[in-house]
């Protein structure tokens, strides 16, 4: 499919469109490009969170994704931080970037500060000292 997708990358750029593909950046470079991203997608098929998903969150970067994993908790609901497909396939993907483009991606702004103040380790941490402390030594054994 690598031909195909930069085959369509070079036609919309010839179009005018702001689209490039670069192919791996390391992580500086991924953060930087992160920080110019209206949205970034993530196609996946089996991820369930994906690193570049926390790197989005604190670039404040929108989401599009499939529905796979953990990704609809975070994209689903009132306080989301983007858009998630209808299913894992390509058409369904393609609507979901449709529905993301009839929105700003600022509209995605409350739920990216919310979704990324999940992920921060101090309340990672808090949540899971709470799990473990409220079971019995009995349960937290099994």
């Amino acid at each position: 499919m690598a031909r195909l997708v930069h085959a369509g990358v070079e036609r919309m750029a010839k179009a005018g469109r702001p689209v490039s593909m670069t192919g791996y950046l390391d992580k500086k470079a991924a953060l930087e490009r992160l920080d110019v991203t209206d949205y970034l997608l993530l196609p996946s098929r089996v991820e369930s969170i994906p690193v570049v998903f926390s790197d989005a969150l604190k670039r404040s970067c929108a989401l599009i994704s499939t529905p796979v994993g953990d990704m609809p908790a975070f994209l689903e609901g009132a306080e989301s931080c983007g858009v998630v497909a209808d299913s894992v396939s390509a058409i369904a993907f393609a609507k979901a970037i449709e529905v993301a483009l009839d929105n700003a991606p600022a509209d995605f702004i409350f739920g990216i500060e919310q979704t990324r103040i999940q992920f921060e380790p101090r309340n990672i941490a808090a949540r899971l000292w709470s799990e473990l402390s409220s079971g019995s030594s009995e349960e937290r054994l099994s």
